[in-house]
């Protein structure tokens, strides 16, 4: 008990040793993708970041490489982001390493989004397995399950007029509650034991910042998400969308919708405006005249067209306040015991986990 209470007397004079306060957010909200428009600002952080292996007895978190600059730090090397760091070297240390990895980078943020009173986050599309991240220094969120985008507001910890550090922790370990699952085993080498991963899906855990970084801007009340939905019922075709907001805060004053349909040349198949008393929610439902079906490809031959949704938020004292647009298609899926229907015909499914990245082999 006394080992205990010194513990935590410690980490209350300290503070956690991993950088984080009583504030530390988890990934929140929607996953809109990053989009520019009107009222919102885009910047890639894709590039060549610094990269570092933790050491052998993973003590980086011990010894706070979150607040130091790892391109100062032996054994750094480039890194491209996105990208599975087992790919890039020739290093079968890199290739086979288990446990923790550094990546840094430095970034600024505009004086103008300070100026506009902008909202600022970060977007990651995907970290394998386990992300930790830090901005100054400063533990802002974390994420598992690799596979998935995740988001995070860091708009009390930019700092404006000066270079920011973004450092990024990664852990590729494995377990029994993973997805998928893996397992540790230590087996004896001429150099002494040395730890492996053992799991039992027939794919090789790439690891690393697998997919583009953004820094985004929202403004103080936007558009967190949008649900859309189709129901195809013979030649009527109907749009159900649901918008959520936040930022809010007066429930006397009122926030107007402007929703949108156009097609892909541009012709606007519906429009409406709908008022709101701000409790962050506005839904409906549209019928699409004429409507041009999402098909797979060769059962189409204009295969995988796509409407864009165009959303305007104003409210009744600063007008216009956020616009996001989101391309989308009009289809219906189902299934019975037999086969999978899109649009209520059978589909040939001719695979699965086909990669995006590549054209060619798709």
């Amino acid at each position: 008990m006394c080992s205990l209470a010194a513990l935590l007397l410690v980490c209350l004079l300290l503070g956690d040793p991993t950088g984080a306060d009583v504030g530390l957010h988890l990934p929140q909200g929607g996953v809109l993708y990053p989009r520019a428009s009107e009222i919102r600002e885009v910047q890639s952080l894709d590039g060549i970041w610094n990269f570092k292996l933790d050491t052998p007895e993973q003590n980086g978190i011990r010894n706070q490489w979150f607040g130091k600059d790892i391109s100062k730090m032996e054994g750094t090397i480039p890194m491209p982001v996105p990208s599975s760091y087992n790919d890039i070297t020739a290093s079968a240390e890199v290739r086979d390493h288990i446990g923790l990895v550094w990546y840094d980078r430095g970034f600024f943020v505009p004086n103008s989004w300070k100026s506009q009173g902008f909202r600022v986050w970060l977007r990651f599309g995907s970290v394998n397995y386990f992300a930790q991240v830090w901005v100054n220094g400063k533990k802002v969120t974390e994420h598992e399950i690799g596979h998935l985008p995740f988001t995070i507001e860091i708009t009390d910890v930019v700092t404006y007029g000066r270079e920011n550090k973004l450092t990024v922790a990664v852990d590729n370990t494995l377990g029994s509650e993973t997805i998928p699952q893996g397992s540790l085993h230590q087996v004896p080498t001429m150099q002494g034991p040395k730890t492996i991963q053992r799991y039992t899906f027939d794919f090789y855990n790439y690891a690393g910042i697998h997919r583009p970084v953004y820094l985004y801007t929202t403004p103080k009340v936007y558009i967190d998400d949008i649900v859309l939905t189709t129901d195809v019922s013979g030649a009527r075709v109907y749009l159900n969308y649901n918008l959520f907001y936040k930022g809010y805060s007066s429930i006397d004053n009122t926030i107007n919708s402007t929703v949108s349909v156009v097609d892909k040349d541009l012709v606007v198949c519906f429009e409406t405006c709908i008022v709101e008393n701000g409790m962050g929610n506005i839904s409906g439902r549209i019928e699409v005249t004429n409507p041009k079906l999402w098909w797979p490809y060769l059962m189409s031959p204009d295969p995988g067209y796509l409407y864009t949704i165009e959303i305007t938020l104003h409210t009744s004292e600063t007008g216009v306040v956020d616009v996001y647009r989101m391309p989308f298609g009009l289809r219906s899926v189902t299934w019975d015991n037999n086969t999978v229907y899109i649009n209520d015909r059978p589909i040939y499914i001719r695979g699965f986990g086909r990669h995006e990245d590549s054209d060619i082999r798709g």
